[in-house]
């Protein structure tokens, strides 16, 4: 190998931190969630539309950074322009967001879960993380539908769905640049 490709390959990325730090982040936000959910609906709305936002900015940030190089789905912006209009939603109407947010969030987590599942299948011919988005969608699915049938149980179905897109979102930004699987 010569020294500059040596060089070369030293300098590539081996993590996506922050990706790493936003999984942390959504993981600690869904078990808070689930160890405090006397919280208010008007607390959670203005928290997950903050949390929205931040997610869907990064997403858009990494659909433009790796779409080139990962092959990137355009699905990756439309998940994230959703991230984004849901975040400001919640955000600038948190109290009428509170009164429909069971429901709200149970359609979009369930869609959310439709695409990591059909991104888990499409990932397993490559052979690696399949498994963790897999279960990623199937969690979001069964949340979601929860979400709708039983809206009294939204608060500790949304902590879990944090929290395991959260360990999802760090288990890929461990992985290499070039392996982490967009929907």
């Amino acid at each position: 190998m010569s020294p500059k490709a040596h060089k070369k390959e030293k300098s590539a990325p081996r993590h996506d931190w922050g990706m790493v730090f936003g999984g942390v982040m959504v993981f600690i936000a869904g078990f808070v969630l689930m160890l405090w959910p006397g919280l208010t609906l008007v607390s959670i709305a203005t928290a997950a539309g903050l949390l929205l936002l931040a997610v869907g900015i990064y997403d858009v940030i990494a659909y433009f950074r790796t779409r080139k190089s990962a092959g990137v789905s355009g699905w990756v912006m439309v998940n994230a322009v959703c991230d984004i209009i849901l975040g400001l939603l919640f955000v600038t109407h948190p109290l009428i967001t509170a009164e429909v947010i069971p429901m709200f969030m149970g359609v979009f987590v369930c869609v959310y879960g439709v695409f990591a599942i059909v991104a888990a299948i499409r990932l397993r011919k490559v052979g690696f993380g399949w498994g963790f988005m897999l279960a990623n969608g199937i969690v979001a699915l069964l949340c979601g539908l929860s979400f709708i049938l039983v809206p009294e149980s939204f608060v500790i179905f949304l902590g879990l769905f944090l929290a395991m897109r959260g360990v999802t979102m760090a288990v890929f930004g461990f992985m290499e640049p070039r392996a982490v699987p967009f929907i």
